[in-house]
């Protein structure tokens, strides 16, 4: 009797992610660079690191602020109805609305949204508040969703300081060797007031933050490893897929490679 012959179909590899480019590029802005508060000269080449502008604003209290994000969030469940579950299950704007809440409670106004823009460890520390609801509530670390439905930055603002085309500079006082946060409330007519005593330093702080919430993004994405987490890494962080390789072809290149290396050797 015939021994029926079978064909061994070749085991394929799943497509990899690679990535070919190394930076995430935001939309181009205007190369007008915003106007700042004070002008001068740098007093040294030393650019200022992100690690080294924070420990320089180390030491200032937010604790307000998470109290004030929590009421902010209570407040919004009230207004509207909805429950820690509703927020977590939905797919469209709830989450949204609350990020919108807060913004609205904490820096729609003038002195408070200055407040934010010029202090970097606010910022940071925001992000971190941030991390902390998308947890709470099972959502994605979307950065724009973040400084613009949280701290109501437009995409134009963002884009510039992560060029550092803006805030490439910080004002420090001397006498205490803290940054200067918000040097709008310390200049009358373009100059400091009388007895400060201040120096401007190169960095690229604000730059390096923004750079920070897209990584941790771009992190989120290739663990998350879904349809929709690939589409976003291939639009926004250039990456493409390889084209998956049959274990008999691989065995095929080795066995090419070894050949040639026998050869010439």
């Amino acid at each position: 009797m015939a021994r029926k012959q079978t064909t061994k179909t070749a085991k394929k590899e799943a497509p990899q992610l690679v990535k070919v480019a190394d930076t995430f590029e935001m939309p181009a802005v205007a190369d007008t660079a915003l106007p700042d508060a004070l002008s001068g000269e740098v007093e040294d080449s030393a650019v200022l690191s992100l690690a080294d502008v924070l420990e320089l604003g180390r030491g200032q209290d937010f604790t307000m602020y998470q109290d004030n994000i929590y009421s902010s969030i209570e407040q919004y469940k009230t207004r509207t109805g909805l429950t820690d579950e509703d927020i977590t299950q939905d797919k469209t704007t709830r989450f949204a609305g609350l990020l919108n809440s807060i913004y609205k409670d904490l820096f729609s106004n003038s002195k408070s949204h200055k407040e934010l823009i010029n202090n970097i460890n606010l910022l940071d520390y925001m992000y971190n508040c941030y991390i902390d609801l998308c947890a709470i509530y099972s959502k994605p670390p979307e950065v724009k969703m973040f400084y613009s439905a949280m701290l109501g930055l437009n995409a134009d603002t963002v884009s510039s300081w992560k060029c550092n085309r803006y805030k490439n500079f910080i004002y420090i006082n001397i006498k205490e060797n803290k940054i200067i946060n918000n040097s709008i409330m310390l200049v009358n007519n373009n100059n400091m007031v009388e007895g400060v005593d201040w120096c401007k330093k190169a960095t690229s702080a604000f730059s390096d933050l923004i750079k920070r919430w897209y990584d941790f993004y771009e992190s989120f994405l290739r663990s998350a490893g879904t349809v929709e987490a690939i589409f976003l890494l291939k639009s926004m962080y250039h990456y493409v897929e390889t084209v998956p390789q049959s274990i008999a072809q691989q065995e095929a290149d080795r066995m090419t490679l070894k050949q040639i290396k026998s050869k010439y050797s």
